[in-house]
Protein backbone atom coordinates (compact mmCIF):
# COMPACT_ATOMS: atom_id res chain seq x y z
CA UNK A 1 0.00 0.00 0.00
CA UNK A 2 3.13 2.24 0.73
CA UNK A 3 5.10 1.63 -2.49
CA UNK A 4 1.58 2.06 -4.36
CA UNK A 5 0.27 5.72 -2.60
CA UNK A 6 4.54 6.09 -3.74
CA UNK A 7 3.59 5.65 -7.24
CA UNK A 8 0.63 8.17 -6.98
CA UNK A 9 0.16 11.47 -8.24
CA UNK A 10 -0.08 12.87 -4.30
CA UNK A 11 2.94 10.39 -3.57
CA UNK A 12 5.00 11.98 -6.06
CA UNK A 13 4.43 15.00 -4.78
CA UNK A 14 4.79 14.68 -1.38
CA UNK A 15 8.47 13.43 -2.47
CA UNK A 16 9.02 16.30 -4.73
CA UNK A 17 7.97 18.60 -1.99
CA UNK A 18 11.00 17.26 0.25
CA UNK A 19 13.43 17.60 -2.30
CA UNK A 20 12.30 21.15 -3.00
CA UNK A 21 12.98 22.04 0.64
CA UNK A 22 16.73 21.03 0.16
CA UNK A 23 17.37 23.83 -2.09
CA UNK A 24 18.98 26.72 -0.83
CA UNK A 25 18.43 30.12 -2.65
CA UNK A 26 19.71 33.58 -1.78
CA UNK A 27 19.38 37.22 -3.37
CA UNK A 28 22.10 40.25 -2.91
CA UNK A 29 21.09 43.49 -3.81
CA UNK A 30 24.43 45.29 -3.98
CA UNK A 31 26.66 46.33 -6.83
CA UNK A 32 27.75 44.02 -8.77
CA UNK A 33 31.24 43.11 -8.81
CA UNK A 34 34.18 41.46 -10.29
CA UNK A 35 37.47 40.66 -9.01
CA UNK A 36 38.96 43.45 -11.00
CA UNK A 37 36.08 45.91 -9.28
CA UNK A 38 35.60 44.00 -5.59
CA UNK A 39 35.87 45.88 -2.32
CA UNK A 40 36.90 43.81 0.57
CA UNK A 41 34.37 45.18 2.37
CA UNK A 42 31.46 44.08 0.24
CA UNK A 43 33.34 40.20 0.54
CA UNK A 44 32.89 40.87 3.79
CA UNK A 45 29.17 41.85 3.95
CA UNK A 46 28.17 39.58 1.07
CA UNK A 47 29.50 36.35 2.89
CA UNK A 48 28.02 37.45 6.30
CA UNK A 49 24.45 37.57 4.67
CA UNK A 50 24.95 34.49 2.50
CA UNK A 51 25.68 32.96 6.20
CA UNK A 52 22.72 34.46 8.03
CA UNK A 53 20.76 33.13 5.51
CA UNK A 54 21.90 29.48 5.48
CA UNK A 55 21.10 30.13 9.37
CA UNK A 56 17.52 31.16 9.22
CA UNK A 57 17.02 28.32 6.85
CA UNK A 58 18.59 25.23 8.49
CA UNK A 59 21.89 25.33 6.10
CA UNK A 60 24.30 24.26 8.79
CA UNK A 61 27.29 23.54 6.18
CA UNK A 62 28.48 23.11 2.29
CA UNK A 63 27.16 20.82 0.06
CA UNK A 64 29.29 18.20 -0.26
CA UNK A 65 28.26 16.27 -3.47
CA UNK A 66 27.48 17.57 -6.99
CA UNK A 67 25.46 20.38 -7.42
CA UNK A 68 23.43 22.37 -10.08
CA UNK A 69 24.37 25.84 -9.57
CA UNK A 70 22.44 29.24 -10.75
CA UNK A 71 23.59 32.58 -11.37
CA UNK A 72 21.21 35.53 -12.11
CA UNK A 73 22.58 39.03 -13.01
CA UNK A 74 20.42 41.75 -13.19
CA UNK A 75 22.93 45.06 -14.63
CA UNK A 76 22.08 48.65 -14.22
CA UNK A 77 24.27 49.95 -17.24
CA UNK A 78 26.77 49.08 -20.04
CA UNK A 79 29.81 49.59 -17.56
CA UNK A 80 28.50 46.25 -15.73
CA UNK A 81 30.89 43.33 -15.70
CA UNK A 82 30.50 40.93 -18.19
CA UNK A 83 28.54 37.69 -17.30
CA UNK A 84 31.38 35.47 -16.99
CA UNK A 85 33.42 37.86 -14.94
CA UNK A 86 30.69 37.75 -12.34
CA UNK A 87 30.35 34.24 -11.84
CA UNK A 88 34.43 33.70 -11.44
CA UNK A 89 34.15 36.40 -8.34
CA UNK A 90 30.75 35.20 -6.75
CA UNK A 91 31.58 31.34 -7.13
CA UNK A 92 34.90 32.10 -4.96
CA UNK A 93 32.79 33.93 -2.49
CA UNK A 94 30.82 30.57 -1.97
CA UNK A 95 33.80 28.81 -1.02
CA UNK A 96 36.77 30.07 1.37
CA UNK A 97 36.10 33.02 4.06
CA UNK A 98 37.04 36.34 3.55
CA UNK A 99 39.40 37.64 5.91
CA UNK A 100 37.38 39.39 8.46
CA UNK A 101 34.78 36.44 8.52
CA UNK A 102 34.55 34.13 11.44
CA UNK A 103 33.18 31.02 10.51
CA UNK A 104 34.56 28.14 12.03
CA UNK A 105 35.24 26.06 9.11
CA UNK A 106 37.21 25.89 6.40
CA UNK A 107 33.62 26.33 3.48
CA UNK A 108 30.98 28.17 3.32
CA UNK A 109 28.29 26.86 0.47
CA UNK A 110 30.50 24.41 -1.29
CA UNK A 111 33.74 22.63 -0.39
CA UNK A 112 35.27 22.88 -4.12
CA UNK A 113 34.34 24.58 -7.32
CA UNK A 114 34.57 21.46 -9.34
CA UNK A 115 31.36 20.23 -7.58
CA UNK A 116 29.23 22.22 -9.86
CA UNK A 117 28.51 19.95 -12.74
CA UNK A 118 25.88 22.45 -14.05
CA UNK A 119 25.95 25.89 -14.10
CA UNK A 120 23.78 28.39 -15.23
CA UNK A 121 24.15 32.60 -15.95
CA UNK A 122 21.81 34.69 -17.00
CA UNK A 123 22.12 38.13 -17.64
CA UNK A 124 19.72 40.64 -17.72
CA UNK A 125 20.68 44.41 -18.77
CA UNK A 126 19.16 47.90 -18.05
CA UNK A 127 16.88 46.79 -15.21
CA UNK A 128 17.74 50.40 -13.10
CA UNK A 129 19.49 48.43 -10.09
CA UNK A 130 22.36 46.17 -9.94
CA UNK A 131 20.64 42.62 -8.30
CA UNK A 132 22.10 38.89 -7.95
CA UNK A 133 20.00 35.76 -7.37
CA UNK A 134 22.16 32.48 -6.00
CA UNK A 135 20.26 29.08 -6.54
CA UNK A 136 21.71 25.62 -5.87
CA UNK A 137 20.57 22.00 -5.18
CA UNK A 138 21.54 18.37 -5.27
CA UNK A 139 22.66 17.46 -9.12
CA UNK A 140 20.66 14.21 -8.27
CA UNK A 141 17.40 16.52 -6.83
CA UNK A 142 17.38 17.96 -10.16
CA UNK A 143 17.34 15.00 -12.14
CA UNK A 144 14.69 13.48 -10.09
CA UNK A 145 12.74 16.47 -10.72
CA UNK A 146 13.59 15.70 -14.48
CA UNK A 147 12.41 12.18 -14.49
CA UNK A 148 9.42 13.21 -12.61
CA UNK A 149 8.80 16.10 -15.81
CA UNK A 150 9.37 12.92 -17.74
CA UNK A 151 6.64 10.78 -16.53
CA UNK A 152 4.40 13.20 -16.30
CA UNK A 153 5.05 14.07 -19.69
CA UNK A 154 4.95 10.78 -21.40
CA UNK A 155 2.33 9.10 -19.01
CA UNK A 156 0.07 12.58 -18.96
CA UNK A 157 0.27 11.61 -14.71
CA UNK A 158 -3.11 12.05 -13.13
CA UNK A 159 -4.53 13.11 -16.68
CA UNK A 160 -2.00 16.36 -16.32
CA UNK A 161 -0.71 17.41 -19.70
CA UNK A 162 1.78 20.34 -19.95
CA UNK A 163 1.09 23.29 -22.72
CA UNK A 164 3.42 23.32 -25.33
CA UNK A 165 3.60 26.62 -27.40
CA UNK A 166 3.18 25.87 -31.60
CA UNK A 167 2.94 27.95 -34.08
CA UNK A 168 1.73 25.41 -36.73
CA UNK A 169 2.39 25.39 -40.71
CA UNK A 170 4.90 28.65 -40.33
CA UNK A 171 8.69 28.77 -41.28
CA UNK A 172 9.92 32.16 -40.85
CA UNK A 173 13.33 30.87 -42.35
CA UNK A 174 11.45 29.43 -45.34
CA UNK A 175 9.96 33.23 -45.78
CA UNK A 176 13.32 35.10 -45.68
CA UNK A 177 14.59 33.14 -48.25
CA UNK A 178 11.60 33.63 -50.54
CA UNK A 179 11.57 37.46 -50.00
CA UNK A 180 15.47 37.75 -50.59
CA UNK A 181 14.93 35.74 -54.06
CA UNK A 182 11.68 38.34 -54.93
CA UNK A 183 14.18 41.16 -53.90
CA UNK A 184 13.54 43.10 -57.62
CA UNK A 185 9.85 42.69 -57.60
CA UNK A 186 9.35 43.61 -54.23
CA UNK A 187 11.94 46.80 -54.83
CA UNK A 188 9.83 47.65 -57.87
CA UNK A 189 6.22 47.24 -56.13
CA UNK A 190 7.27 49.00 -52.82
CA UNK A 191 10.49 50.50 -52.97
CA UNK A 192 14.29 50.21 -52.09
CA UNK A 193 13.41 51.31 -48.33
CA UNK A 194 10.05 49.50 -47.94
CA UNK A 195 11.89 46.04 -49.10
CA UNK A 196 15.22 47.26 -46.21
CA UNK A 197 12.77 47.44 -43.50
CA UNK A 198 10.53 43.95 -44.09
CA UNK A 199 13.75 42.18 -45.24
CA UNK A 200 15.48 43.16 -41.90
CA UNK A 201 12.44 42.34 -40.06
CA UNK A 202 12.01 38.86 -41.75
CA UNK A 203 15.77 37.98 -40.86
CA UNK A 204 15.14 38.62 -37.54
CA UNK A 205 12.20 36.08 -36.87
CA UNK A 206 13.91 33.95 -39.63
CA UNK A 207 17.16 33.83 -36.53
CA UNK A 208 14.85 33.40 -33.22
CA UNK A 209 13.28 30.64 -35.45
CA UNK A 210 16.83 28.84 -36.27
CA UNK A 211 17.81 29.67 -33.02
CA UNK A 212 14.77 28.43 -30.65
CA UNK A 213 15.13 25.27 -32.64
CA UNK A 214 18.48 24.61 -31.23
CA UNK A 215 17.44 25.17 -27.55
CA UNK A 216 18.28 22.04 -24.92
CA UNK A 217 14.35 20.93 -23.69
CA UNK A 218 14.02 19.76 -20.69
CA UNK A 219 13.22 15.52 -22.04
CA UNK A 220 16.63 15.97 -23.68
CA UNK A 221 18.44 17.20 -20.31
CA UNK A 222 17.34 13.63 -18.94
CA UNK A 223 18.56 11.54 -21.19
CA UNK A 224 21.98 13.29 -21.15
CA UNK A 225 22.63 12.56 -17.26
CA UNK A 226 20.78 9.44 -17.01
CA UNK A 227 24.02 7.27 -17.40
CA UNK A 228 24.85 9.28 -14.26
CA UNK A 229 21.32 9.11 -12.23
CA UNK A 230 18.84 7.05 -13.53
CA UNK A 231 17.41 5.02 -11.22
CA UNK A 232 17.99 1.36 -13.48
CA UNK A 233 22.12 2.19 -14.52
CA UNK A 234 23.44 -0.51 -12.49
CA UNK A 235 21.09 -2.79 -14.48
CA UNK A 236 23.59 -3.98 -17.04
CA UNK A 237 20.55 -4.72 -19.47
CA UNK A 238 19.08 -1.08 -18.30
CA UNK A 239 22.62 0.55 -18.76
CA UNK A 240 22.93 -0.29 -22.19
CA UNK A 241 19.78 1.44 -23.08
CA UNK A 242 20.19 4.29 -21.27
CA UNK A 243 23.78 4.91 -22.22
CA UNK A 244 23.32 4.43 -26.06
CA UNK A 245 20.11 6.92 -25.85
CA UNK A 246 22.25 9.10 -24.28
CA UNK A 247 24.97 8.76 -26.90
CA UNK A 248 22.42 9.06 -30.08
CA UNK A 249 20.96 12.26 -28.40
CA UNK A 250 24.64 13.39 -28.22
CA UNK A 251 25.65 12.50 -31.85
CA UNK A 252 22.39 14.70 -32.82
CA UNK A 253 23.74 18.05 -30.93
CA UNK A 254 27.50 17.01 -32.93
CA UNK A 255 26.70 18.13 -36.63
CA UNK A 256 28.41 21.17 -37.86
CA UNK A 257 25.00 22.77 -38.56
CA UNK A 258 24.06 22.48 -34.80
CA UNK A 259 26.87 23.05 -32.73
CA UNK A 260 30.58 24.41 -32.45
CA UNK A 261 33.08 21.12 -31.71
CA UNK A 262 36.24 22.49 -29.77
CA UNK A 263 38.28 19.40 -29.30
CA UNK A 264 39.55 18.28 -26.02
CA UNK A 265 40.19 21.19 -23.31
CA UNK A 266 43.94 22.19 -22.41
CA UNK A 267 44.94 19.18 -20.33
CA UNK A 268 48.65 20.20 -20.62
CA UNK A 269 51.08 23.28 -20.31
CA UNK A 270 50.74 24.65 -23.78
CA UNK A 271 47.30 23.75 -24.82
CA UNK A 272 45.63 26.99 -23.06
CA UNK A 273 46.93 28.92 -26.60
CA UNK A 274 45.86 26.66 -28.62
CA UNK A 275 42.67 25.72 -26.96
CA UNK A 276 41.95 29.55 -27.69
CA UNK A 277 43.20 29.33 -31.25
CA UNK A 278 40.89 26.64 -32.02
CA UNK A 279 37.74 27.92 -30.42
CA UNK A 280 38.41 31.28 -32.32
CA UNK A 281 38.63 29.70 -35.22
CA UNK A 282 35.77 27.41 -34.78
CA UNK A 283 33.48 29.89 -33.93
CA UNK A 284 34.44 32.02 -37.06
CA UNK A 285 33.10 28.98 -39.34
CA UNK A 286 30.27 28.00 -37.28
CA UNK A 287 29.52 32.00 -38.18
CA UNK A 288 29.86 30.71 -41.76
CA UNK A 289 27.76 27.72 -41.24
CA UNK A 290 24.30 30.06 -39.89
CA UNK A 291 21.58 29.82 -41.84
CA UNK A 292 20.96 33.34 -42.19
CA UNK A 293 23.45 36.21 -42.34
CA UNK A 294 25.18 38.04 -39.38
CA UNK A 295 24.43 40.07 -37.38
CA UNK A 296 22.33 38.42 -34.93
CA UNK A 297 19.61 40.82 -34.21
CA UNK A 298 17.62 38.70 -31.40
CA UNK A 299 19.67 37.99 -27.82
CA UNK A 300 20.81 34.80 -27.22
CA UNK A 301 22.25 31.90 -24.77
CA UNK A 302 24.77 29.45 -25.31
CA UNK A 303 25.08 25.84 -24.28
CA UNK A 304 28.49 23.84 -23.37
CA UNK A 305 28.69 20.51 -23.30
CA UNK A 306 31.53 19.29 -21.33
CA UNK A 307 32.75 15.36 -21.47
CA UNK A 308 35.99 14.92 -19.37
CA UNK A 309 39.10 13.34 -20.30
CA UNK A 310 39.91 9.26 -18.63
CA UNK A 311 42.52 10.79 -17.18
CA UNK A 312 43.26 13.86 -16.52
CA UNK A 313 42.84 16.87 -13.35
CA UNK A 314 39.36 17.94 -12.54
CA UNK A 315 38.58 21.01 -13.98
CA UNK A 316 35.71 24.20 -12.92
CA UNK A 317 33.04 24.70 -15.46
CA UNK A 318 33.41 28.21 -15.00
CA UNK A 319 37.09 28.29 -15.90
CA UNK A 320 36.49 26.46 -18.88
CA UNK A 321 34.13 29.04 -20.32
CA UNK A 322 35.40 32.41 -18.97
CA UNK A 323 38.66 31.89 -20.29
CA UNK A 324 38.62 31.67 -24.05
CA UNK A 325 34.73 30.21 -24.95
CA UNK A 326 32.36 33.19 -23.97
CA UNK A 327 34.65 36.20 -24.48
CA UNK A 328 34.84 34.12 -28.06
CA UNK A 329 31.47 34.31 -28.55
CA UNK A 330 31.04 37.87 -27.98
CA UNK A 331 33.92 39.01 -29.94
CA UNK A 332 32.98 36.91 -32.98
CA UNK A 333 29.10 36.19 -32.68
CA UNK A 334 28.71 40.11 -30.91
CA UNK A 335 25.13 38.92 -29.99
CA UNK A 336 22.88 41.56 -29.13
CA UNK A 337 21.91 41.66 -24.54
CA UNK A 338 18.44 43.41 -26.16
CA UNK A 339 17.11 44.19 -29.29
CA UNK A 340 19.52 47.16 -29.67
CA UNK A 341 21.00 45.40 -32.94
CA UNK A 342 17.28 45.02 -34.76
CA UNK A 343 16.42 48.86 -33.87
CA UNK A 344 20.18 49.90 -34.69
CA UNK A 345 19.95 48.52 -38.35
CA UNK A 346 16.38 49.62 -38.68
CA UNK A 347 17.46 53.13 -37.92
CA UNK A 348 19.51 52.55 -41.33
CA UNK A 349 16.89 51.50 -43.01
CA UNK A 350 15.07 53.49 -41.73
CA UNK A 351 16.83 56.80 -41.46
CA UNK A 352 15.01 59.88 -39.31
CA UNK A 353 11.92 57.54 -38.26
CA UNK A 354 10.62 58.72 -34.75
CA UNK A 355 9.67 55.53 -33.83
CA UNK A 356 13.18 54.00 -34.51
CA UNK A 357 15.09 56.52 -33.39
CA UNK A 358 12.61 56.44 -29.65
CA UNK A 359 13.67 52.94 -29.57
CA UNK A 360 17.17 53.29 -29.98
CA UNK A 361 17.49 56.28 -27.71
CA UNK A 362 15.77 53.58 -24.87
CA UNK A 363 18.75 50.82 -25.68
CA UNK A 364 21.34 53.81 -25.98
CA UNK A 365 22.70 52.79 -21.91
CA UNK A 366 22.53 48.82 -22.89
CA UNK A 367 25.82 46.90 -23.08
CA UNK A 368 26.10 46.29 -26.93
CA UNK A 369 27.01 42.23 -27.13
CA UNK A 370 26.80 39.68 -24.15
CA UNK A 371 24.93 36.52 -24.50
CA UNK A 372 21.76 36.61 -22.22
CA UNK A 373 22.52 33.31 -20.91
CA UNK A 374 24.96 30.04 -20.71
CA UNK A 375 24.47 26.73 -19.03
CA UNK A 376 27.29 24.16 -19.28
CA UNK A 377 27.13 21.10 -18.70
CA UNK A 378 29.23 17.55 -17.15
CA UNK A 379 28.39 14.61 -18.37
CA UNK A 380 29.38 11.31 -18.09
CA UNK A 381 31.82 9.46 -20.18
CA UNK A 382 30.24 6.83 -22.86
CA UNK A 383 31.92 3.96 -23.97
CA UNK A 384 33.07 5.61 -27.23
CA UNK A 385 33.92 9.05 -26.35
CA UNK A 386 37.19 10.02 -27.07
CA UNK A 387 39.85 9.78 -24.70
CA UNK A 388 40.86 13.13 -24.19
CA UNK A 389 36.89 14.19 -24.33
CA UNK A 390 35.43 17.05 -26.05
CA UNK A 391 33.33 20.88 -25.37
CA UNK A 392 30.81 21.72 -27.61
CA UNK A 393 28.86 24.05 -27.90
CA UNK A 394 24.92 24.87 -28.89
CA UNK A 395 23.74 28.84 -29.79
CA UNK A 396 20.43 28.75 -29.14
CA UNK A 397 17.88 32.03 -28.29
CA UNK A 398 18.22 33.38 -25.00
CA UNK A 399 16.15 34.88 -22.62
CA UNK A 400 16.92 35.98 -18.74
CA UNK A 401 15.11 34.25 -16.62
CA UNK A 402 14.82 31.09 -18.44
CA UNK A 403 17.17 28.63 -17.09
CA UNK A 404 16.39 24.98 -17.72
CA UNK A 405 15.99 24.98 -14.23
CA UNK A 406 13.36 27.98 -14.11
CA UNK A 407 11.32 26.48 -16.68
CA UNK A 408 11.62 23.02 -14.92
CA UNK A 409 10.21 25.03 -11.79
CA UNK A 410 7.36 26.56 -14.11
CA UNK A 411 6.16 23.03 -15.58
CA UNK A 412 6.27 21.15 -12.37
CA UNK A 413 4.83 24.22 -10.61
CA UNK A 414 1.44 23.67 -13.23
CA UNK A 415 1.32 20.39 -12.55
CA UNK A 416 1.52 20.58 -8.44
CA UNK A 417 -1.77 23.02 -8.79
CA UNK A 418 -3.85 20.75 -10.37
CA UNK A 419 -2.91 17.75 -7.99
CA UNK A 420 -3.59 20.10 -4.81
CA UNK A 421 -7.00 21.03 -7.04
CA UNK A 422 -8.23 17.68 -6.74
Amino acid sequence: MYDDFLDSPRGRLLVYRKRQRRKFEFWWGKTLQNKNSRRAADDQEFQIELLRQMTRTGRKGPFTGPVILEFHYSAESRHSPAIHSLTKHYLDLLMAPVPGVDLGRSRLLLRDDSQVQFLSCSYNANMGEDLLRLRVRRLSDFFEDLQLYGDILHRSLDGFEFEEEREEGRSHLRDWRELRNHEAKWVELRGAESYGSFELLSRRDAQKEVLQQRSLPLSSLITLFGSRYHRLRNDPGSKAVIDNTAEMLRSGYSHPLVSADFGARPLQKGDTKIFRDRVQAELKAYKSRFPTPFPLLTPCGVTVFYVPPAKGNKVDLDNLVRKAIIPAVHEILKPPTTWATYWRSLLQARPGDPMVVEAQERYRNVTEFHVVSYEVLCLERLKNDPSNGYVKLLVHDGEPRRSSWSRLDEALDAWKEHVESR
